[in-house]
Order: structure tokens, then sequence, then C-alpha cells
């Protein structure tokens, strides 16, 4: 029976905020920080088309040089490289999008300019 978390399985966070949370003094600051980093993560709303984020993909994040997911059990090292292709991939991809934008409204100048100059030769 898992009464302490609900009958649901815990998420990568909730074992985080369970080894991270002294039965005397309760968390940290840098702890709950990190905590409110990684809701947070979870929570922002996706662009069209990509998956939602995870509780791993969060901590990854919010903590790229920690060892808690490898510890976990949770990521192994070819994970995490991955993980920085991926946004690299994501970064790459996004880039190209403002180029192509940037490129449609250049060629849309370059429209409207012939259209004036050719208004300016049918006018001499």
């Amino acid at each position: 029976k898992q009464t302490k978390f609900k009958d649901a399985p815990p998420t990568v966070i909730d074992i985080f905020k369970d080894t991270h949370c002294s039965s005397k003094s309760g968390f940290n600051e840098q702890a709950t920080d990190a905590i409110a980093q990684m809701e947070a993560y979870v929570a922002e709303p996706t662009k069209e088309g990509q998956d939602p984020k995870t509780p791993v993909q969060a901590i990854a994040h919010v903590m790229p040089k920690s060892t808690f997911l490898s510890n976990v059990g949770m990521q192994s090292a070819a994970m995490k490289r991955n993980a920085k292709a991926a946004a690299m991939n994501d970064h790459v991809n996004e880039l190209e999008s403002e180029l192509q934008a940037d490129k449609k409204g250049s060629d849309g100048l370059r429209s409207q300019l012939a259209d004036v100059q050719k208004q300016l030769e049918d006018q001499k």
C-alpha cells in the first residue's frame, strides 16, 4: 500500500522531496527553491506539437550537474547527453523558424519595393 503518495506511484520530484526533507527542519532554502523551479518547469505550457515536460526533464533542467537522477536510477549518462542534444536541436529548430520568418518578411518588402519602382516608371 502506498499511503505516503496517495496510492499513485511517486514522481521523481516526489522522491526528491522525500529525500531532501528533514523531519526536524523540513526543506532547506536550496531544496525549496529547486522544488519550486521544478514544479514551475513541469507546469509551463508546451508549444504546439511538443510533448509535455516530465519530472525527470525538470530535475535535469533545474540541476544539470546533479547526480540525483543517476543515484535513484532514473537517468544514465547517455540519457543526459541525449537530453543536451535534444535541447540543442530544439534551439536550432527555433532559429531556423526565425530565419524563415525573416526571409518571408524580406520577400514581402522586396515585392513592395518592386511595385513602387514599377509605379514610378509608369508615371514617367
